[in-house]
């Protein structure tokens, strides 16, 4: 909606020429740094990119699939479906370059949006959808390189965006 002219505008049309099909959108973020909107996109496996101002596309980042979805999983015809990559979880960095990304396969991507590869994966290690990503800055010695923490109804890590290690915090209850 456009307030100084008081009607609504036109909707962002996130289908594009790809031979995959969006069928909705799991989670939204806006970088506090330069407002770009990054939509994670169902069944697709990627991240659009879009400028409010220009009301544009301005990037696309295509999660690995080959990475990250099962291989040597025997289908059944007619039974069985093709597994699917979806992106479940965005948070950006307040420096305007990073985003962590969860995926419908329990991973979590870290990039810098200069960059079409992501810098680093990490697993959640029980396959199930990443619910809730966010980035930890400052105030710990730790922290001044950026964590992040990622949650799947199993399991709360704290990563290090560089290092492998983690912090599992395994919740008393399921998480939702």
């Amino acid at each position: 909606m456009n307030l100084n002219q008081g009607r609504f505008l036109n909707p962002l049309d996130l289908q594009d020429n790809s031979p995959d099909e969006v069928t909705g959108v799991n989670c939204i973020d806006i970088n506090p740094a330069h407002q770009l909107l990054a939509f994670g996109c169902e069944n697709t496996g990627t991240v659009q990119l879009w400028d409010p101002r220009s009301r544009s596309r301005v990037g696309l980042l295509r999660i690995p699939a080959a990475k990250l979805l099962p291989t040597g999983v025997s289908l059944l015809p007619g039974v069985d479906e093709k597994p699917t990559l979806s992106v479940t979880a965005i948070s950006s960095r307040s420096d305007g370059l990073s985003y962590a990304i969860g995926t419908s396969t329990g991973h979590t991507l870290l990039y810098d949006i200069r960059s079409a590869r992501s810098f680093s994966i990490k697993d959640q290690g029980y396959g199930l959808p990443v619910k809730k990503v966010t980035w930890i800055d400052g105030g710990h010695n730790m922290a001044h390189d950026g964590l992040v923490l990622s949650a799947d109804k199993k399991v709360i890590k704290l990563w290090d965006r560089e290092k492998v290690r983690a912090i599992k915090l395994p919740p008393k209850h399921v998480l939702k």
